[in-house]
């Protein structure tokens, strides 16, 4: 073999084999730095031998062929870096995120690109394999170097060595108590108040191992956003969208809070958080980042590379092998990631963590009182375990009963902890809180004004358990049965509370717990927004905000009412729209201009779902003196039997103007009148589409997707009468 023959051998496997193995985890790696514990280098050095092992085959496989054969394999292994590269770069389909809930591969322009590119690069590579391979050495170089560039260019912060830091194993403070005086505050992330009341009816025995507590079953979080919740529990103070969230966090974990008051009072702060945001500050004597998965140092290693690896291959692959390789998060447990796969998902890696900080806890003789704070990733979703607390092999359906088994085996760890403390003595001395941040995605029972009980999401605001945090308490010397308190408590009395408990002087918003009148009538907010955390994280602020206000027990229906809607102070400046222009929905539309609220990530190029049971348009229009007519090209969920009919109610600046009823399948025009009268009554005009009927194909189990759906808005336009009845071509009316 001719030695520019070998050169361009060299380059093209180095094309494709860098590709996967290493621009691709590069990428991920630096789009996601906040959620590695492990260097960049660590990582690549992990991969290092396998890339080898496999340049080296197709290397050799290149040199044993002869001739017209090995220009075809130049050729074909060119096109594979060059397609590698475009799906890494350029044709990167958002199937949505990777959270444990289901991946949208419906996008049929993409499969269809992808297909056709594939297709018909392939037919032509065969055509042309000569000429393609006297040029490929030259064409893979140029890839190279431009990635190259981009790599010095992008290069992350190199990263907190693992094995030198001690990141991976919690230092040993962290397992220390007090002789005198500790305070053990344990977040459990999702954990739903009212599945901890149903957990106690199924084992009796339960209520005894939290002797001394108080279980506050009345409960309300401000947000069911944990990157708001634990600022808003910490410091007191609720984040209300009326700053950016950078600055929200910025004045409440870098500020005056909690922390800060416990320190200043003389405790030594150990925290232990999984959450990259919640970083360390001088208030705290000892940090620690639970990684996931929660290995030792090599396993851990190993586990994330092939984990980096599996998703830069998921990344770089077609449309069409996409669903096979995610296998519905199969590749999270598939047995090749590490030696406890389970580990990728945080419930599991954290209940091990739970463990090992039991099994080491001791008292030493620290000479400062001890606060701990640790929060893990459990029971939140994805669900993960099944009846016998064992991995279930990918996420389960988003079902009540599923989130109670992940629940209940997450106590059974936490009771663990408790047994601990009393073997070392330590547990009735000690404050011990224990709460979520928010409840969960499931239902729960509520009693309606008559009497009768009633499934959440059928009332009429369509609720769910989000709102609704586990909160337990045992105060220093408590002792006797389990007591429940239907205190109407928010999360954010929790700095108050413990100050009280602790006798520190420093002043909070809100009420001790232990002072509320479980009689007494308290108005609660709860806010909550459809625009994606995600979303409004890399923003920096929500488009869209909504409040819930309740007067009463959040299990009372008559106590919710809908509080107010605020458009954020902070939006960017808002496109004009003009009459009769069509606002395009999905990735290649303009829809974003005038989302608020509602709307689910754009997976299609031309589609964007409703998600939920309310979304929303703002819409700065002129003045007008005639009726104009809204009109909409839109596809309804339906999933017969189950689900037959979609009702639409539209409502402008408040006003309803009309409903629509969807009976029938695919895309078709729905059309409403708006007066003028409305449209001239305040700026921006909201356009805002309710949808009652709006539910998940995974509460109906005709699919594992967790959305909420209505409508699949294609196109929607606001015209002149005359011009929406041509538009509408009588393929559907106001109904």
């Amino acid at each position: 073999m001719k030695g520019q023959q070998f050169g361009t051998l060299l380059a093209v496997v180095g094309l494709l084999v860098l590709n996967i193995f290493g621009f691709g985890v590069f990428t991920l790696f630096a789009e996601n730095r906040g959620e590695f514990q492990l260097s960049l280098g660590e990582i690549l050095s992990q991969l290092a031998p396998a890339a080898t092992a496999v340049a080296a085959v197709f290397v050799v496989l290149g040199a044993v062929l002869r001739g017209t054969w090995r220009s075809r394999y130049i050729a074909v292994l060119l096109f594979a870096g060059v397609m590698t590269y475009l799906h890494g770069n350029l044709l990167v389909w958002d199937t949505g995120v990777l959270d444990g809930s289901q991946l949208d591969f419906s996008n049929t322009t993409a499969l269809a690109i992808d297909s056709a590119l594939w297709l018909i690069g392939l037919v032509l590579v065969f055509r042309f394999a000569a000429s393609l391979a006297k040029q490929a050495g030259f064409i893979a170089m140029c890839l190279l170097v431009l990635q190259a560039a981009g790599v010095a260019i992008r290069s992350p912060d190199a990263g907190v060595s693992a094995q030198d830091q001690g990141s991976i194993t919690y230092p040993p403070e962290l397992a220390t108590l007090s002789r005198t005086q500790n305070v053990l505050h344990i977040v459990l992330d999702g954990f739903q108040a009212d599945f901890f009341r149903e957990l106690l009816e199924l084992d009796p025995d339960l209520a005894a191992r939290f002797e001394g507590f108080t279980y506050f079953s009345n409960a309300l979080t401000s947000s069911a956003v944990t990157y708001l919740s634990v600022p808003a529990f910490l410091s007191g103070k609720v984040f209300t969208n009326e700053q950016k969230i950078s600055q929200y966090q910025a004045e409440t974990l870098g500020g005056e809070n909690l922390l800060t008051a416990l320190d200043q009072g003389g405790y030594e702060v150990d925290m232990a958080t999984p959450v990259w945001w919640n970083e360390k500050t001088d208030a705290m004597d000892h940090y620690y980042r639970i990684p996931t998965p929660y290995l030792d140092y090599p396993k851990a290693l190993a586990s994330t590379a092939w984990f980096l690896l599996d998703l830069s291959l998921f990344r770089q692959a077609p449309f069409f092998l996409k669903p096979p390789i995610y296998d519905d998060q199969s590749w999270l447990t598939s047995g090749l990631l590490s030696s406890d796969p389970s580990m990728q998902f945080q419930h599991f890696s954290h209940t091990a963590f739970l463990r090992d900080l039991t099994q080491g806890l001791a008292v030493a003789d620290r000479q400062e009182p001890v606060y701990k704070s640790i929060h893990l990733i459990s029971p939140h979703a994805p669900l993960v375990t099944l009846e016998d607390c064992n991995a279930a092999g990918a996420a389960l359906a988003d079902e009540r009963k599923h989130h109670l088994w992940q629940s209940r085996c997450l106590l059974t760890d936490l009771v663990g902890l408790l047994d601990r403390l009393r073997e070392l003595g330590v547990y009735q001395s000690s404050l011990i809180v224990i709460h979520a941040d928010h409840g969960s995605s499931a239902s729960f029972t509520m009693q309606r004004g008559d009497g009768l009980t009633i499934d959440s999401t059928e009332s009429e605001l369509n609720l769910w358990g989000a709102p609704l945090p586990l909160m337990l308490i045992k105060r220093p010397g408590a002792s006797g049965p389990l007591a429940e308190s239907e205190a109407p408590v928010m999360l954010t009395d929790l700095p108050a509370t413990v100050a009280a408990e602790l006798g520190l002087p420093a002043a909070f918003p809100g009420e001790s717990m232990f002072d509320l009148d479980p009689q007494s009538i308290r108005e609660r907010v709860y806010y909550f927004s459809y625009v994606h955390r995600n979303d409004a994280a890399a923003k920096d602020f929500f488009d869209f905000f909504e409040s819930y206000v309740v007067r009463g027990n959040v299990y009372d229906e008559t106590s919710w009412s809908r509080g107010s809607s605020a458009e954020a102070d902070v939006l960017a400046d808002r496109q004009p729209y003009r009459w009769g222009e069509q606002i395009r929905f999905g990735q290649l539309g303009n829809s974003k201009l005038y989302q608020v609220s509602g709307w689910s990530r754009s997976t299609g190029e031309h589609v964007t779902w409703t998600e939920g049971p309310v979304a929303e348009l703002s819409l700065d229009l002129p003045e007008t003196g005639q009726t104009i007519g809204l009109v909409a090209d839109a596809n309804p969920y339906l999933a017969p039997p189950k689900m037959t009919v979609q009702n639409v109610r539209v409502i402008v600046n408040g006003e309803a103007v009309g409903s629509w009823q969807f009976s029938e399948p695919g895309f078709q025009i729905a059309k409403v009148d708006v007066p003028a009268s409305i449209i001239g009554r305040q700026s921006p005009v909201k356009l805002r589409f309710e949808f009652p009927d709006a539910r998940s194909p995974s509460s109906l189990g005709t699919g594992k997707d967790l959305r909420e759906l209505g409508l699949a808005f294609r196109k929607l336009s606001l015209v002149s009468n005359a011009d929406a009845s041509a538009e509408t071509g009588g393929q559907r009316g106001e109904q």
